[in-house]
Protein backbone atom coordinates (compact mmCIF):
# COMPACT_ATOMS: atom_id res chain seq x y z
CA UNK A 1 0.00 0.00 0.00
CA UNK A 2 1.32 3.45 -0.88
CA UNK A 3 2.02 6.21 1.60
CA UNK A 4 -1.04 8.23 0.58
CA UNK A 5 -3.69 5.66 1.63
CA UNK A 6 -1.80 5.01 4.87
CA UNK A 7 -1.86 8.70 5.73
CA UNK A 8 -5.55 8.88 4.87
CA UNK A 9 -6.20 5.84 7.05
CA UNK A 10 -4.42 7.47 9.99
CA UNK A 11 -6.28 10.74 9.56
CA UNK A 12 -9.71 9.36 8.70
CA UNK A 13 -11.14 9.29 12.28
CA UNK A 14 -10.15 12.93 12.76
CA UNK A 15 -11.44 13.88 9.32
CA UNK A 16 -14.74 12.21 10.04
CA UNK A 17 -14.96 13.97 13.37
CA UNK A 18 -14.37 17.29 11.65
CA UNK A 19 -16.83 16.34 8.86
CA UNK A 20 -14.16 16.97 6.22
CA UNK A 21 -13.49 13.35 5.31
CA UNK A 22 -15.61 11.07 3.15
CA UNK A 23 -19.37 11.36 3.31
CA UNK A 24 -21.27 8.39 4.74
CA UNK A 25 -22.13 7.34 1.20
CA UNK A 26 -18.49 7.48 0.13
CA UNK A 27 -17.28 5.68 3.25
CA UNK A 28 -19.86 2.92 2.85
CA UNK A 29 -19.03 2.55 -0.83
CA UNK A 30 -15.31 2.34 -0.11
CA UNK A 31 -15.92 -0.39 2.47
CA UNK A 32 -17.99 -2.41 0.01
CA UNK A 33 -15.29 -2.16 -2.66
CA UNK A 34 -12.61 -3.18 -0.14
CA UNK A 35 -14.63 -6.11 1.24
CA UNK A 36 -13.37 -8.83 -1.19
CA UNK A 37 -9.76 -8.19 -0.19
CA UNK A 38 -10.62 -8.48 3.49
CA UNK A 39 -12.56 -11.69 2.86
CA UNK A 40 -9.64 -13.24 0.98
CA UNK A 41 -7.12 -12.42 3.71
CA UNK A 42 -9.51 -13.71 6.35
CA UNK A 43 -9.91 -17.03 4.55
CA UNK A 44 -6.15 -17.45 4.28
CA UNK A 45 -5.72 -16.69 7.99
CA UNK A 46 -8.33 -19.26 8.97
CA UNK A 47 -6.66 -21.83 6.73
CA UNK A 48 -3.33 -21.17 8.44
CA UNK A 49 -4.97 -21.56 11.87
CA UNK A 50 -6.65 -24.79 10.78
CA UNK A 51 -3.28 -26.12 9.67
CA UNK A 52 -1.71 -25.22 13.03
CA UNK A 53 -4.53 -26.77 15.06
CA UNK A 54 -4.37 -30.04 13.12
CA UNK A 55 -0.94 -30.57 14.69
CA UNK A 56 -2.49 -30.40 18.16
CA UNK A 57 -5.81 -32.23 17.78
CA UNK A 58 -7.98 -33.63 14.98
CA UNK A 59 -9.92 -30.90 13.17
CA UNK A 60 -12.91 -31.07 10.80
CA UNK A 61 -12.00 -31.25 7.12
CA UNK A 62 -11.16 -27.92 5.53
CA UNK A 63 -13.49 -26.63 2.82
CA UNK A 64 -12.98 -23.58 0.60
CA UNK A 65 -16.65 -23.51 -0.44
CA UNK A 66 -17.94 -21.17 2.33
CA UNK A 67 -15.12 -18.74 1.65
CA UNK A 68 -15.75 -18.83 -2.08
CA UNK A 69 -19.37 -17.93 -1.31
CA UNK A 70 -18.21 -14.95 0.76
CA UNK A 71 -15.74 -13.87 -1.90
CA UNK A 72 -18.32 -14.18 -4.67
CA UNK A 73 -20.96 -12.17 -2.82
CA UNK A 74 -18.56 -9.39 -1.91
CA UNK A 75 -17.15 -9.27 -5.45
CA UNK A 76 -20.64 -8.73 -6.84
CA UNK A 77 -21.23 -6.02 -4.25
CA UNK A 78 -17.89 -4.36 -4.98
CA UNK A 79 -18.47 -4.25 -8.74
CA UNK A 80 -22.01 -2.95 -8.31
CA UNK A 81 -20.83 -0.26 -5.91
CA UNK A 82 -17.94 0.77 -8.16
CA UNK A 83 -20.34 1.30 -11.05
CA UNK A 84 -23.05 3.01 -9.00
CA UNK A 85 -20.66 5.40 -7.21
CA UNK A 86 -18.29 6.03 -10.10
CA UNK A 87 -19.10 9.75 -10.04
CA UNK A 88 -18.32 10.15 -6.34
CA UNK A 89 -15.09 10.15 -4.32
CA UNK A 90 -15.76 6.68 -2.94
CA UNK A 91 -12.97 5.13 -4.99
CA UNK A 92 -10.55 7.69 -3.57
CA UNK A 93 -11.06 6.23 -0.09
CA UNK A 94 -10.77 2.54 -1.02
CA UNK A 95 -7.10 2.30 0.03
CA UNK A 96 -7.84 3.73 3.48
CA UNK A 97 -10.94 1.54 3.79
CA UNK A 98 -8.93 -1.56 2.88
CA UNK A 99 -6.58 -0.89 5.79
CA UNK A 100 -9.03 0.37 8.41
CA UNK A 101 -12.02 -1.80 7.60
CA UNK A 102 -9.74 -4.75 6.77
CA UNK A 103 -8.03 -4.63 10.17
CA UNK A 104 -11.38 -4.35 11.94
CA UNK A 105 -12.88 -7.20 9.94
CA UNK A 106 -9.94 -9.50 10.62
CA UNK A 107 -9.87 -8.70 14.34
CA UNK A 108 -13.60 -9.42 14.69
CA UNK A 109 -13.32 -12.50 12.49
CA UNK A 110 -10.57 -14.07 14.59
CA UNK A 111 -12.41 -13.33 17.84
CA UNK A 112 -15.67 -14.74 16.44
CA UNK A 113 -13.89 -17.80 15.07
CA UNK A 114 -12.28 -18.60 18.43
CA UNK A 115 -15.62 -18.41 20.25
CA UNK A 116 -17.32 -20.38 17.49
CA UNK A 117 -14.58 -23.02 17.63
CA UNK A 118 -15.36 -23.60 21.30
CA UNK A 119 -19.11 -23.89 20.69
CA UNK A 120 -19.36 -25.59 17.28
CA UNK A 121 -15.94 -26.60 15.93
CA UNK A 122 -17.40 -28.41 12.90
CA UNK A 123 -18.50 -25.13 11.29
CA UNK A 124 -16.17 -22.56 12.84
CA UNK A 125 -13.58 -22.54 10.07
CA UNK A 126 -16.12 -22.21 7.30
CA UNK A 127 -18.83 -19.87 8.52
CA UNK A 128 -17.38 -17.61 11.21
CA UNK A 129 -17.33 -14.76 8.66
CA UNK A 130 -21.14 -14.53 8.47
CA UNK A 131 -21.93 -12.55 11.68
CA UNK A 132 -18.94 -10.25 11.13
CA UNK A 133 -19.90 -9.56 7.52
CA UNK A 134 -23.50 -8.85 8.47
CA UNK A 135 -22.48 -6.51 11.27
CA UNK A 136 -20.11 -4.51 9.07
CA UNK A 137 -21.42 -4.71 5.52
CA UNK A 138 -25.13 -4.16 6.14
CA UNK A 139 -24.38 -0.67 7.54
CA UNK A 140 -22.05 -0.14 4.58
CA UNK A 141 -24.87 -0.97 2.15
CA UNK A 142 -27.24 1.37 3.99
CA UNK A 143 -24.65 4.15 3.96
CA UNK A 144 -23.77 3.65 0.28
CA UNK A 145 -27.42 3.82 -0.73
CA UNK A 146 -28.02 6.95 1.35
CA UNK A 147 -30.37 5.24 3.79
CA UNK A 148 -28.33 6.31 6.80
CA UNK A 149 -26.42 9.55 6.95
CA UNK A 150 -24.57 9.50 10.25
CA UNK A 151 -20.97 8.48 10.84
CA UNK A 152 -21.86 6.14 13.69
CA UNK A 153 -21.00 3.17 11.49
CA UNK A 154 -17.32 4.11 11.60
CA UNK A 155 -17.29 2.45 15.02
CA UNK A 156 -17.73 -0.84 13.13
CA UNK A 157 -15.18 -0.12 10.42
CA UNK A 158 -12.33 1.61 12.29
CA UNK A 159 -12.24 1.07 16.03
CA UNK A 160 -12.36 -2.79 16.30
CA UNK A 161 -9.05 -3.10 14.47
CA UNK A 162 -7.66 0.16 15.88
CA UNK A 163 -5.31 0.86 12.96
CA UNK A 164 -3.92 -2.68 13.11
CA UNK A 165 -2.89 -2.54 16.77
CA UNK A 166 -5.87 -4.51 18.09
CA UNK A 167 -5.59 -6.91 15.16
CA UNK A 168 -1.94 -7.57 15.99
CA UNK A 169 -2.83 -8.44 19.58
CA UNK A 170 -5.63 -10.81 18.57
CA UNK A 171 -3.43 -12.40 15.92
CA UNK A 172 -0.61 -13.05 18.40
CA UNK A 173 -3.01 -14.71 20.83
CA UNK A 174 -4.62 -17.05 18.30
CA UNK A 175 -1.26 -17.99 16.77
CA UNK A 176 0.47 -18.66 20.09
CA UNK A 177 -2.35 -20.83 21.44
CA UNK A 178 -1.81 -23.89 19.18
CA UNK A 179 1.94 -23.63 19.62
CA UNK A 180 1.61 -23.67 23.41
CA UNK A 181 -0.85 -26.57 23.27
CA UNK A 182 1.50 -28.54 21.03
CA UNK A 183 4.37 -27.94 23.43
CA UNK A 184 2.31 -29.07 26.43
CA UNK A 185 1.24 -32.15 24.54
CA UNK A 186 4.84 -33.09 23.81
CA UNK A 187 5.73 -32.53 27.47
CA UNK A 188 2.84 -34.75 28.62
CA UNK A 189 3.86 -37.57 26.29
CA UNK A 190 7.43 -38.56 27.26
CA UNK A 191 9.45 -40.30 24.56
CA UNK A 192 9.29 -44.09 24.55
CA UNK A 193 12.52 -45.80 25.75
CA UNK A 194 14.31 -47.89 23.15
CA UNK A 195 13.66 -51.65 23.24
CA UNK A 196 16.15 -53.47 25.48
CA UNK A 197 17.13 -56.25 23.12
CA UNK A 198 19.86 -58.59 24.38
CA UNK A 199 22.82 -58.16 22.11
CA UNK A 200 24.27 -61.36 20.72
CA UNK A 201 27.94 -61.90 21.54
CA UNK A 202 30.11 -61.70 18.52
CA UNK A 203 30.93 -65.07 17.14
CA UNK A 204 34.48 -66.10 17.53
CA UNK A 205 36.36 -66.13 14.28
CA UNK A 206 37.60 -69.53 13.21
CA UNK A 207 41.34 -69.47 13.46
CA UNK A 208 43.04 -70.02 10.21
CA UNK A 209 45.39 -72.91 10.02
CA UNK A 210 49.02 -72.22 9.68
CA UNK A 211 49.67 -75.72 8.36
CA UNK A 212 50.92 -75.49 4.82
CA UNK A 213 48.54 -76.72 2.16
CA UNK A 214 49.66 -79.68 0.12
CA UNK A 215 48.40 -80.73 -3.33
CA UNK A 216 46.55 -83.63 -1.67
CA UNK A 217 44.68 -81.24 0.62
CA UNK A 218 43.63 -79.08 -2.33
CA UNK A 219 42.30 -82.18 -4.14
CA UNK A 220 40.26 -83.15 -1.06
CA UNK A 221 38.73 -79.63 -0.88
CA UNK A 222 37.69 -79.74 -4.54
CA UNK A 223 36.00 -83.10 -3.94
Amino acid sequence: MTRGPLMLAALMPFLLGARCGPSPQEAGGAVLVAAPGAMLVGALLLFALWHLHTRVAPQPPWSWRPHLVALGLTLVGALTTAVALADTRAMFWVGAALWLYGCSYLALLLATWRIWLFIAPSTAYGWAWIPVALAQLVPAILAATGTIGDHWSTALWIWPGYFGIALTGVLIVVLIEPLVRARRRRAADPPQPPSAATPHPPSAATPTSTHPTTPADQTAVRR
